[in-house]
Protein backbone atom coordinates (compact mmCIF):
# COMPACT_ATOMS: atom_id res chain seq x y z
CA UNK A 1 0.00 0.00 0.00
CA UNK A 2 1.64 3.28 -0.75
CA UNK A 3 0.93 6.14 1.49
CA UNK A 4 0.84 9.94 0.55
CA UNK A 5 1.12 12.90 2.66
CA UNK A 6 -1.80 15.31 2.91
CA UNK A 7 -0.89 18.81 3.37
CA UNK A 8 -3.24 21.46 4.65
CA UNK A 9 -5.14 19.03 6.90
CA UNK A 10 -4.71 20.50 10.56
CA UNK A 11 -5.72 17.65 13.06
CA UNK A 12 -8.07 18.13 16.09
CA UNK A 13 -11.06 16.63 17.79
CA UNK A 14 -13.14 19.09 15.81
CA UNK A 15 -15.05 16.89 13.04
CA UNK A 16 -14.91 17.96 9.60
CA UNK A 17 -15.20 16.36 5.56
CA UNK A 18 -12.83 17.50 3.00
CA UNK A 19 -11.89 16.38 -0.57
CA UNK A 20 -8.03 16.24 -1.14
CA UNK A 21 -6.06 14.61 -4.08
CA UNK A 22 -3.70 11.59 -3.43
CA UNK A 23 -2.63 9.76 -6.35
CA UNK A 24 -3.88 11.27 -8.89
CA UNK A 25 -7.69 10.39 -7.39
CA UNK A 26 -9.92 12.48 -5.05
CA UNK A 27 -10.20 11.58 -1.48
CA UNK A 28 -13.18 12.45 1.17
CA UNK A 29 -11.27 12.75 4.48
CA UNK A 30 -13.78 12.56 7.72
CA UNK A 31 -12.39 13.79 10.86
CA UNK A 32 -14.69 11.85 13.24
CA UNK A 33 -14.12 11.69 17.07
CA UNK A 34 -10.37 11.77 17.21
CA UNK A 35 -10.01 9.43 13.87
CA UNK A 36 -9.50 10.45 10.21
CA UNK A 37 -11.23 8.07 7.57
CA UNK A 38 -10.02 7.84 4.03
CA UNK A 39 -12.70 7.15 1.24
CA UNK A 40 -13.76 7.70 -2.19
CA UNK A 41 -15.06 10.82 -2.57
CA UNK A 42 -17.81 9.81 -5.24
CA UNK A 43 -20.61 7.45 -4.00
CA UNK A 44 -20.91 4.36 -5.52
CA UNK A 45 -24.86 4.40 -5.79
CA UNK A 46 -25.33 7.69 -7.58
CA UNK A 47 -22.09 9.53 -8.49
CA UNK A 48 -22.60 12.31 -5.65
CA UNK A 49 -19.91 14.33 -4.15
CA UNK A 50 -19.51 12.47 -0.72
CA UNK A 51 -17.39 15.21 0.74
CA UNK A 52 -20.13 17.56 0.25
CA UNK A 53 -22.27 14.80 3.00
CA UNK A 54 -22.53 15.20 6.09
CA UNK A 55 -21.26 12.54 8.54
CA UNK A 56 -23.82 11.23 11.83
CA UNK A 57 -23.12 8.88 14.35
CA UNK A 58 -19.80 7.26 12.16
CA UNK A 59 -21.60 7.19 8.57
CA UNK A 60 -20.99 9.55 5.92
CA UNK A 61 -24.53 10.45 4.22
CA UNK A 62 -24.64 10.65 0.63
CA UNK A 63 -26.01 14.49 -0.14
CA UNK A 64 -28.16 13.30 -3.29
CA UNK A 65 -30.44 9.79 -1.85
CA UNK A 66 -29.20 10.00 1.66
CA UNK A 67 -27.53 6.40 1.60
CA UNK A 68 -25.28 5.83 4.21
CA UNK A 69 -21.85 4.48 4.64
CA UNK A 70 -20.04 3.14 7.45
CA UNK A 71 -16.67 5.26 8.16
CA UNK A 72 -14.74 1.96 9.49
CA UNK A 73 -15.79 -0.52 6.37
CA UNK A 74 -17.13 1.29 4.02
CA UNK A 75 -20.11 -0.59 3.32
CA UNK A 76 -23.91 0.63 3.44
CA UNK A 77 -25.12 -1.20 6.86
CA UNK A 78 -27.84 -3.09 6.90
Amino acid sequence: MKWYKILDIQFTDQPFITKVKAGGKSICLVGFKGNIYALSSICPHAGADLSEGICVQGKIVCPFHRYTYDLETGKRPK
